[in-house]
């Protein structure tokens, strides 16, 4: 499991009334410090706080798919994430109704979502970002395609 640890997730400026450091305690207490990881800025800070749950080794080979969870704020959701993970998380146990409703989707959605955003932001304008970092053109996600919103 990866944990969002930066500019926005756990910032108590942006969620004052959440004990960051203790839902990082807890997971680490239910999961083992091997199995949560604190990361840097995942781009979706529009979501905070994010998670993203890894596949078990033999779920990912069966071709079960990282699941990334936003406004992750409460402690029951956290107590059913662990449940969940516990449980065998992506490709093996259902994703329970209280985690479920926290899913960002799929990654063509993020890929979306935060090149958008990166394209607004002067800090990744067209002409300082990589080329590599560009939106395929055409691409349909939900209502609209990658060429309507970039």
């Amino acid at each position: 499991m990866t944990v969002c640890r930066d500019c926005c997730c756990g910032s108590p400026r942006k969620h004052p009334d959440v004990d960051h450091a203790g839902q990082v305690a807890r997971l680490r207490a239910a999961l083992g410090q091997a199995g949560v990881r604190v990361s840097g800025c995942l781009d979706a800070c529009e979501r905070s706080n994010i998670v993203v749950v890894h596949p078990m080794p033999a779920a990912g080979r069966a071709g079960a798919r990282p699941v990334w969870l936003g406004y992750l704020l409460d402690d029951a959701v956290i107590g059913d994430l662990t449940a969940w993970v516990e449980a065998g998380g992506p490709g093996v146990a259902p994703l329970p109704e209280i985690v479920g409703w926290a899913s960002i989707g799929s990654a063509a959605r993020r890929a979306s979502i935060i090149g958008v955003r990166r394209a607004a932001s002067s800090a990744w304008s067209a002409t300082a970002a990589p080329s590599s970092w560009s939106l395929p053109r055409n691409v349909r996600i939900g209502g609209a395609t990658t060429a309507d919103t970039a």
